[in-house]
């Protein structure tokens, strides 16, 4: 079902373009071209794509804004992670989007003792030492501080409307645009604490969500009413036929196999109307540059546990390829000025920073988000 590899491995001549409006700081909606030209100017595939950046969000509602909070979460994480990798060589394994040899795989930054690279053909960036798949897998099913901030009460609510709602309704109106109609299901995998399940069903869909942690689906079930299932996506995929969507709300970053992964939302969804999304840490974004000028004090994004993989435009629309999907549309948006607040709350130590800068927080986002600069990229793709 999948398409093969081998026809659509980028060569090193063949770069993907971008065509859209030279100025992006409008509505925050642009319908662009993407496509890939060969050195000779011929266009050798191209996809007309909605792109939408920006999304109003309170960031300090879910998240803390205290300088000792921020100082602790550093020091907890950054503990855990050089424990996991002090001593950890690169293992000898190719990229896990266009499996290019490690050898043409570029060192960009470490963190924690990770040593990140990129892929020369697909752009994709990732962990070469990282932990086994099975440790990986025994961490987010077991791990219970993880998931906490998802699993928190107090801010369930917010999560909720600020965060669940809008992803809905952006899906709908994609899947809208792509078929004139909305669509009836969504299954969502990697549910999380089922924030998305919930809002997706007051919004008259039938959802249904997958997830291995159990403090979180005990909190889904519990606190929203909303029961998910424990499985393996890749071996128990047959049990899900049928859906019109599949979500992975940052998901395909934390696994060993992201391919894997859409493979099997590939086999759910068949060759039925359907949509495919992904929401991925973006590589080329501000929050990148921090990290890698302050590689001492990360908690999000490049967490080398958590984002074993940060993707580029370019290897999403190759994974996308790969198995069986076209990209249709892309949205921007991110945390990165709330990078940049919490960096400068643990220089100063002083919480005045972030009641100084909070009430710009989306405005200085904006301009991130507008210029495809932001840590976060999702992708909404269909089957081909």
């Amino acid at each position: 079902m999948a398409v093969k590899i081998r026809n659509l491995v980028r060569k090193k001549h063949e770069k993907w373009m971008r065509r859209g409006p030279i100025d992006r700081f409008g509505s925050g909606q642009d319908i662009e071209t993407w496509e890939l030209d060969n050195s000779k100017g011929k266009i050798l595939r191209s996809y007309s794509m909605y792109v939408d950046t920006g999304k109003q969000v309170d960031l300090f509602s879910l998240k803390s804004a205290k300088s000792k909070d921020f100082t602790a979460s550093v020091k907890n994480i950054r503990c855990i992670r050089q424990k996991l990798f002090k001593g950890r060589k690169a293992r000898s394994f190719n990229c896990p989007i266009c499996d290019t040899l490690i050898k043409d795989i570029d060192y960009r930054v470490i963190i924690y003792g990770a040593q990140y690279r990129q892929c020369s053909s697909c752009g994709h960036v990732f962990v070469v030492n990282r932990p086994s798949r099975g440790a990986i897998n025994n961490f987010y099913a077991r791990n219970i501080s993880y998931h906490l901030s998802y699993t928190d009460k107090s801010i369930s609510r917010n999560r909720i409307e600020q965060i669940a709602v809008p992803k809905a309704k952006w899906v709908i109106e994609q899947f809208k645009k792509q078929y004139g109609k909305a669509p009836r299901s969504i299954l969502d995998i990697g549910a999380g604490a089922g924030h998305f399940v919930y809002a997706c069903r007051n919004l008259g869909l039938k959802a249904e969500g997958v997830e291995l942690n159990d403090s979180a689906r005990v909190f889904s079930r519990d606190n929203l009413g909303v029961d998910l299932r424990s499985c393996d996506i890749t071996r128990n995929w047959k049990e899900f036929r049928g859906y019109d969507v599949v979500t992975f709300w940052g998901v395909i970053e934390h696994v060993t196999e992201p391919n894997a992964l859409l493979k099997s939302a590939r086999q759910i969804l068949g060759d039925k109307n359907a949509l495919v999304v992904c929401e991925v840490p973006h590589w080329n974004c501000m929050s990148t540059v921090i990290q890698t000028a302050f590689p001492d004090v990360v908690v999000r994004h490049l967490d080398p546990l958590g984002h074993i993989n940060c993707f580029t435009e370019t290897s999403l629309i190759s994974a996308y390829e790969y198995t069986g999907f076209a990209p249709v549309a892309a949205w921007y948006y991110g945390m990165d000025h709330y990078e940049m607040i919490t960096q400068l709350l643990y220089k100063l130590k002083d919480d005045r920073v972030a009641s100084l800068l909070a009430a710009t927080m989306n405005q200085f986002q904006y301009i991130y988000d507008r210029g495809r600069l932001s840590d976060t990229l999702i992708f909404c793709g269909r089957p081909v």
